[in-house]
């Protein structure tokens, strides 16, 4: 029975992991159209303009991540990852204490 319960716990991560990754790599996208790369942040890593542009960009990221329905998605699939992944230590543990 605990077999089939991590099963589907270890299913879950799975499929949770997924969508989030999808998700929030389309959240990321739509953050970088809002503040493009400039040729400047690669010649010169560490300048002032790269932070600004790394400020305004992480900015449009979390404005993107609230308005989007991407990153609603991304949000509950961080979610259910995390829960899945809490259930799947909780069943490999009881599988190593009483199955050994």
């Amino acid at each position: 029975m605990i077999e089939v319960l991590t099963f589907f716990f270890a299913a879950g991560v799975i499929v949770s992991f997924l969508v989030m990754l999808i998700a929030s790599s389309l959240v990321a996208d739509k953050a970088l159209d809002e503040t493009p790369m400039e040729i400047e942040e690669f010649i010169n890593p560490y300048g002032a303009k790269r932070i600004e542009n790394l400020n305004r960009r992480h900015a449009a990221f979390n404005k993107a991540e609230r308005s989007t329905k991407a990153g609603r998605v991304a949000d509950k699939a961080a979610r259910y990852l995390t829960f899945f992944g809490v259930m799947l230590a909780i069943c490999a543990g009881i599988i190593a204490i009483f199955e050994t």
